[in-house]
């Protein structure tokens, strides 16, 4: 099986950073940022989960430019890491003073089949609901308002197929995604096998229903129709994922390294 690694960045440059992209032990790309990137806006018609099937037009910014990698599943092992080292920053530090820098975000990292990108959101559901979630009892959300955590018990949880704590750091990386960088750092995310997929570890298991967290909207749709058959656990799907996939569904260039 081949997978599709998708990384978003934004950039504000001063000079130019150099980003280098392992996957183990392999390097796998080596970018030289020497051009801004900013975001641009795109929006879908959703529908909010596998059991609320109301429409409503979603809209995010995403970077205007990603970087995609295919991997085949022939190069990943039990235990894989991805890591982001940014070197060479630089600024215009002087005697305490800095007006100008090199400034980034990781806005996006995916990690997933690619079988699974690049499709309308519907062909997407159907596929990977016959795939992954009925074959391990499932019921997918993609809620744009947070994912409760019953470890941490606050709403922390990213949407799949994002990672969630950086290995080296131990911050998570919802709480990098908006958040500009100037300085070298190294960054580390742990890739696994589970449900029959390799994917970015984030144990799906923790995920429940908070009566704070909007993702309970699957829940509120079970109760008030008495559904007894129900999925007991959610796999969180991020929403500007399938906004992502749908835009770039017939984008060739996309299809092959970038």
């Amino acid at each position: 099986m081949q997978y599709v690694l998708a990384i978003g960045i934004l950039a504000k440059l001063y000079k130019s950073p150099t980003i280098r992209i392992f996957l183990n032990d392999t390097l796998v790309d080596e970018i030289k940022l020497e051009q801004d990137i900013g975001e641009k806006k795109m929006d879908f018609a959703l529908f909010h989960s596998q059991l609320d099937t109301t429409k409503s037009k979603y809209t995010t910014s995403l970077p205007a430019k990603f970087f995609i990698y295919h991997i085949d599943d022939h190069n990943l092992s039990d235990e894989n890491y991805l890591k982001l080292n940014v070197s060479d920053c630089s600024s215009n530090y002087t005697n305490g003073f800095m007006s100008k820098s090199d400034q980034y975000i990781f806005r996006k990292i995916w990690f997933a089949p690619r079988k699974f990108f690049f499709k309308s959101k519907e062909n997407f559901i159907e596929d990977f609901q016959s795939r992954v979630l009925d074959e391990n009892n499932f019921t997918w959300d993609n809620d744009s308002g947070g994912f409760y955590n019953k470890k941490t018990k606050v709403a922390d949880m990213p949407g799949w197929p994002l990672p969630f704590i950086c290995e080296k750091t131990k911050t998570k990386f919802h709480n990098d995604q908006d958040c500009y960088q100037g300085v070298d750092r190294e960054m580390s995310y742990k890739i696994v096998k589970k449900y029959g997929i390799y994917q970015f570890e984030n144990d799906m298991d923790d995920i429940g229903a908070h009566p704070k967290a909007s993702s309970t909207r699957w829940l509120q749709h079970i109760q008030k129709n008495k559904i007894t058959q129900q999925k007991d656990k959610i796999w969180p799907i991020d929403n500007a994922f399938l906004c992502f996939c749908y835009h770039n569904r017939n984008n060739k260039y996309l299809h092959e390294n970038q």
